[in-house]
C-alpha cells in the first residue's frame, strides 16, 4: 500500500498545482494553454496520473484533501498522532480552499483535534476553533449547537493547558451559541463549568457571583440546575468562595439573602457549614 510519506508528497504536489491553476485563470488563453500542459506534466511526474484536459483548482484541492486524510489515517494507525493531526489539518485547509466542502473541512479539523489532544494540545484547540467557525459562519454548514459543543471541548483543552483566559472565552462563546439555539440546559451547564473553573483558578469573587446567578435559576426549577445541582449546593459554593476571598461579612449577608429567597435555607446543613467556617 502507499506510504503516508508518499501520500503527503502527492497531496503537496496537487496543492502546488492548484495554486498554479488559479493563477493561470487570470492569463490570456495562450499562456493558460501552456501552463495547463505544464501542470498536467507536473501532475503526471508527481502522482503518476495523467489527464488530457486541465483539471480545475477545486478538483485538485479536493483530491489533495482526500490524500491528506488518507495519510492522516495511516499515521494514526502507525502510532504517530502528531503526524496524523498535522496531515488532517492540511486536509481541512484543502477542503476549505476548494469551496463547497465545508462539512468535510470541519470533519478533518475535528479529526485533527482528536489526534492532537495529547501530544499537541495547542493544535487541538486551534483545530476545534476552525471547525466551530465553519459551523457558525459558513453557508450550508451552519449548526450553532455543534459549534457550541466544539467551543466547550476547546475550553476543556485550554483549561488543562492552564490557559484560563482562553478557556473562559471559549465557554462564554458556547453559552452564547447554546442560548441562541434554544438549548438552555446546555447553556447552564457551561455556565456551571465556568463558575467551577473560576473557583479553582482563584477568581473567587467572580465565581461567587456566577454561583449566585445559577442558584437563582435552580431555585426557579423544581428539579434544580442541570446535573442535579440544587440552589442550596450553589449557595454553599458561593459562600465558600466568599470565605476564600477573605470577605467574612459578605458571607453573613449572603446567608441572610439566601434565607429570604428560601426560608428553609437558614436551618440547612449548607448554612450551618458556612456559619461554622466563618
Amino acid at each position: 500500500c502507499t506510504s503516508a510519506e508518499e501520500l503527503l508528497r502527492k497531496a503537496d504536489a496537487l496543492r502546488e498545482e492548484a495554486s498554479g491553476a488559479a493563477g493561470a485563470k487570470n492569463r490570456r488563453s495562450t499562456q493558460s494553454s501552456i501552463s495547463g500542459c505544464l501542470a498536467a506534466l507536473i501532475r503526471f511526474l508527481f502522482t503518476g496520473e495523467f489527464s488530457g484536459g486541465e483539471a480545475s483548482k477545486e478538483g485538485m484541492l479536493e483530491e489533495a484533501a482526500d490524500l491528506y486524510a488518507e495519510a492522516g489515517l495511516s499515521l494514526k494507525l502507525s502510532g504517530d498522532p502528531s503526524g496524523a493531526a498535522e496531515a488532517l489539518m492540511r486536509a481541512g485547509d484543502s477542503s476549505l480552499a476548494a469551496g463547497g466542502m465545508p462539512h468535510d473541512a470541519a470533519g478533518h479539523y475535528v479529526g485533527a483535534a482528536k489526534a492532537a489532544r495529547e501530544p499537541l494540545p495547542h493544535l487541538a484547540a486551534k483545530a476545534l476553533e476552525l471547525a466551530a467557525d465553519i459551523h457558525m459562519r459558513t453557508k450550508g454548514a451552519v449548526n450553532l449547537a455543534l459549534a457550541a459543543r466544539l467551543h466547550r471541548d476547546r475550553a476543556d483543552i485550554l483549561q488543562v493547558m492552564g490557559n484560563v483566559t482562553g478557556a473562559e472565552e471559549a465557554l462564554k462563546e458556547a453559552v452564547k451559541l447554546f442560548s441562541v439555539d434554544g438549548q438552555i440546559l446546555s447553556a447552564d451547564e457551561c455556565k456551571l463549568r465556568l463558575a467551577d473553573m473560576l473557583a479553582k483558578s482563584g477568581a473567587h469573587t467572580r465565581a461567587a457571583v456566577a454561583y449566585d446567578a445559577l442558584a437563582d435559576v435552580a431555585l426557579a426549577n423544581s428539579l434544580g440546575l442541570g446535573g442535579g445541582r440544587s440552589a442550596y449546593d450553589l449557595w454553599l459554593r458561593s459562600g465558600l468562595c466568599r470565605l476564600a476571598s477573605g470577605n467574612v461579612d459578605a458571607v453573613q449577608d449572603a446567608i441572610s439573602r439566601y434565607s429570604e429567597a428560601d426560608l428553609g435555607f437558614g436551618g440547612s446543613s449548607e448554612a450551618e457549614r458556612l456559619l461554622g467556617l466563618r
